[in-house]
């Protein structure tokens, strides 16, 4: 007899034709028959067992889409256990920390004087402000806050502040009222005040900065230079200057220190929206206040451009002739910047070296920081410009 599947073997592996092993009708092995006596005791002696039918199993449509679901999730599983993943470049060190972790940690609160709050909590001695969160100071409070490792802030009594961003790149805060003093070593513009008024973007410096509670702001620098920027105009405020600014306005006419009062006074008239106040500016204007000259040449006309370059040509400064001047006089931005370099010369002369105008007695005046105006009352609410 041969195996079924005999004829698909190759000869190699194929049966005999008679095989004791498959047809008990064929001639007794001798191997097979000794070695079933050994298995003899172990024989199965009864009858094969009978086994029902089992039902079918009825496919639902709600299995099919389990089912589908779960085969997915098995070969994503897979897949994730499988596929690298992708490797984060190392940060140098020292960098700058994530936002994230940033944002957790905040900036540090320290009350010197008083208590501070910060949300809904009190600050007696050490906390933390997170983005988002604003920070009050009481009557007579007086707190330090850290702007990461790039300055510090000193907070005085009755302010309102809150942190709007901080990143490797830019620390920003909203000053909605009170009074601030800040000192920043970086000069990248780092740090940004917004307030009402305008925007103060610190350019490496000290100064103080102060919001009333109708919106009004003034900033006196004593190191470096901010720009205060507003809707329209922005000004440019070296060490040894201040502007004030209205909310809705922006920055007035930047002024030194020890501006002359007639200076003072024109600038202050000007800024209500006086234009015939120039005269009297430029009659008043020492070789230092060309600061507040060029900061008055793009808020007046053509022509009153002419009359004012003019008159800081006049107190020393080197202005343009031809196309350079008169590219200042059609307003042209970049050429009003570069102006700025020229005159520097004059604005940051001392009192020593500075060249003065003919019978100008104020002239040799020495610079001094501006006197705290809280102290003497000496705030005045309708033009938003403190140290009158």
């Amino acid at each position: 007899m041969t195996h079924p599947s005999d004829d698909r073997l190759p000869d190699r592996d194929r049966l005999p034709d008679r095989d004791y092993l498959w047809d008990r009708e064929d001639p007794v092995d001798p191997n097979v028959a000794e070695l079933e006596d050994v298995l003899a005791e172990l024989r199965y002696d009864r009858s094969a067992p009978t086994f029902e039918e089992l039902p079918k199993a009825k496919r639902s449509w709600l299995y099919a889409p389990l089912a589908a679901a779960a085969a997915v999730a098995l070969v994503a599983g897979a897949a994730a256990l499988y596929w690298p993943k992708p490797q984060t470049a190392p940060q140098p060190e020292g960098g700058p920390a994530p936002a994230a972790t940033i944002a957790a940690e905040g900036w540090n609160v320290t009350t010197k004087i008083g208590v501070a709050r910060v949300g809904n909590e009190r600050v007696r001695e050490k906390g933390k402000l997170a983005i988002g969160d604003w920070i009050d100071t009481s009557s007579g409070a007086v707190a330090i806050l850290e702007v990461r490792d790039i300055g510090t802030l000193d907070i005085r009594p009755e302010t309102r502040i809150r942190l709007i961003r901080s990143t490797g790149i830019e620390q920003r805060i909203y000053l909605d009222r009170g009074k601030i003093d800040a000192y920043i070593k970086v000069r990248q513009r780092g740090f940004v005040v917004e307030t009402p008024a305008g925007t103060v973007v610190d350019l490496g410096c000290a100064y103080t900065l102060e919001v009333l509670a109708d919106g009004s702001a003034a900033v006196s620098v004593t190191s470096g230079a901010v720009a205060f920027e507003g809707s329209k105009f922005t000004s440019y405020v070296p060490a040894g200057a201040r502007v004030g600014a209205k909310k809705g306005r922006g920055p007035g006419l930047v002024r030194q220190f020890d501006a002359p009062a007639g200076v003072t006074a024109s600038a202050i008239q000007f800024d209500d929206g006086d234009e015939a106040a120039v005269a009297p500016l430029l009659g008043a204007a020492r070789p230092r206040d060309v600061l507040t000259l060029y900061d008055l040449l793009p808020r007046v006309d053509a022509q009153t451009r002419r009359r004012v370059l003019a008159r800081m040509s006049d107190l020393g400064a080197k202005v343009p002739k031809g196309q350079a001047l008169e590219a200042i006089v059609r307003g042209e931005k970049t050429a009003h910047e570069e102006l700025l370099g020229v005159i520097e010369p004059l604005w940051t002369a001392g009192p020593d070296d500075m060249v003065c105008a003919p019978n100008d007695t104020s002239c040799g005046a020495r610079a001094e920081p501006p006197p705290d105006p809280s102290s003497r009352g000496e705030v005045a609410p309708d033009s938003g410009l403190y140290w009158q």
